[in-house]
């Protein structure tokens, strides 16, 4: 509560879009995703180009349940810093709430192109596959993310479970 209320002095003396975007983030984690999103809806309005900004307020609205708002934060982010894999996870993980598994697979797969070491996008495109009926594709990404974390033990759990389903999908 004190970094909120000296960044609301400093935003009161010399509003600057850093600010407002340090206030939001102090807000966000403090459990108050509504100041955040005003916060990072003015840090934007004061700098359009900042991506944290736009990711930020992405994930707040998450929070929120506003997935429509949370991709559409995500994709300005990820226009203005497409480099980041994050901002295509975060909209990955949003298209699965919104029941968009073709969107998802998209993101996480662009998510794996910008860094190929990314295990937690391996493991959500594992998911995605498994509701989308492709066990196959599953299994591989759980194989991969394996390989990348090898004392990770979500992946082999899943990976018993995709191989018993193929194997139950193979005898029926």
């Amino acid at each position: 509560e004190r970094a909120i209320a000296d960044y609301s002095e400093a935003i009161r003396l010399n509003p600057k879009y850093v600010t407002f975007y340090n206030r939001a983030n102090d807000r966000a984690a403090a459990g108050d995703p509504e100041g955040a999103i005003a916060d990072y809806s003015e840090a934007i309005r004061l700098n359009p180009e900042y991506a944290p900004a736009f990711l930020n307020r992405g994930n707040a609205r998450y929070s929120r349940d506003d997935l429509e708002g949370a991709i559409t934060d995500y994709s300005e982010a990820m226009r203005l810093d497409p480099e980041d894999p994050v901002a295509v996870y975060n909209r990955g993980n949003t298209r699965v709430m919104a029941r968009d598994l073709e969107g998802a697979i998209a993101d996480y797969s662009e998510a794996i192109h910008l860094n190929p070491d990314y295990v937690e996008a391996f493991y959500n495109r594992a998911i995605a596959h498994r509701n989308a009926g492709d066990l196959e594709a599953a299994i591989a990404d759980v194989e991969h993310g394996a390989r990348l974390a090898p004392g990770d033990e979500d992946f082999p759990r899943l990976l018993d479970k995709l191989r018993k389903r193929l194997q139950e999908n193979g005898r029926a």
